[in-house]
């Protein structure tokens, strides 16, 4: 049987962004959950309605990130679900990649690669996302994760970029967890595989255009420190749960928290290199914290 498809797009605010979004889902069946604080005007519901066929859904509340990326999940009208961030595009050949894939592995979850673009939509390149592709596992054809070494090779460093991630609803018996706000995706793909799931995916394959710029949540939450700070509880968490079922594999690679440190240092050196002094000063606190003091204690 042939599977459709939903993208469903949680949207908060940047219209202007959000617009080149939809040009890039055209001839999809497109699901958008509006969770803005004044909810999307009579003429951008204009706009999308003259370039994609979409069903819009407006919260009564604001529901915050995962809430709202729970109902993308929950109101779609077909199996397959890819939650898209209202500020990135898709590549012509991703909805018929994660079908294909989806066809042929019986996953919760599937994925492909991605290209990192910035605000003009132009290719921008990264150091961590150099690390993120190096840090993907050999592999013949689709690369798929399971297990104490699916789950150690993810907890070396997250390279699964959350949004092009395709969800099976009939598969998916988890949610995402109000609690996080940065770990929101990487919670949500350990605790699949914890449960003896597994994740199937085209690392090698950029079908999926991931925007970083200054606006994004990426971007403030590192800026704020939340990131590395629920990094370091999430992954203790995992130390703990993947030691108690034996995959000690993965509870020694978590354990050692090495991106986290590792990314740490570097927002450090790239600071003081840039003479943010106040800001360099404060990651190197939160280091200490974090990785030195609370390990002597």
């Amino acid at each position: 049987m042939k599977h459709e498809l939903t993208l469903a797009i949680p949207y908060y605010s940047g219209f202007a962004l959000f617009e080149q979004t939809l040009r890039s889902l055209a001839g999809q069946r497109v699901l958008v959950v509006d969770d803005s604080p004044r909810g999307l005007s009579r003429d951008e519901l204009a706009i999308i309605a003259r370039l994609v066929d979409a069903r819009v859904l407006r919260n009564a509340t604001n529901l915050g990130m995962a809430r709202s990326w729970n109902r993308c999940l929950d109101e779609a009208s077909t199996d397959l679900v890819t939650i898209v961030h209202a500020d990135d595009l898709l590549a012509p050949g991703y909805a018929a990649r994660v079908v294909e894939l989806a066809e042929a592995f019986d996953a919760p979850a599937v994925f492909t690669g991605a290209r990192v673009i910035g605000s003009s939509g132009s290719d921008v390149f990264s150091v961590p996302d150099l690390v993120k592709r190096a840090l993907v596992p050999r592999h013949h054809g689709a690369l798929e994760l399971r297990g104490d070494a699916g789950l150690a090779a993810l907890m070396r460093g997250n390279f699964i970029f959350c949004p092009s991630l395709c969800f099976r609803r009939s598969r998916m018996t988890l949610r995402f967890d109000p609690r996080w706000r940065f770990m929101l995706d990487m919670h949500l793909t350990v605790r699949l595989l914890l449960a003896g799931e597994s994740l199937v995916g085209v690392p090698e394959e950029p079908l999926y255009l991931y925007r970083r710029h200054a606006d994004n949540a990426t971007a403030r939450l590192t800026a704020e420190l939340t990131r590395f700070r629920e990094e370091h509880a999430f992954y203790r968490e995992v130390t703990a749960e993947a030691a108690a079922r034996g995959l000690t594999r993965a509870a020694e690679v978590a354990g050692r928290e090495r991106m986290i440190q590792l990314n740490l240092a570097f927002c450090i050196a790239r600071d003081l290199a840039g003479f943010r002094l106040r800001d360099g000063a404060e990651k190197a606190r939160l280091f200490g914290d974090l990785f030195v003091r609370q390990r002597m204690s």
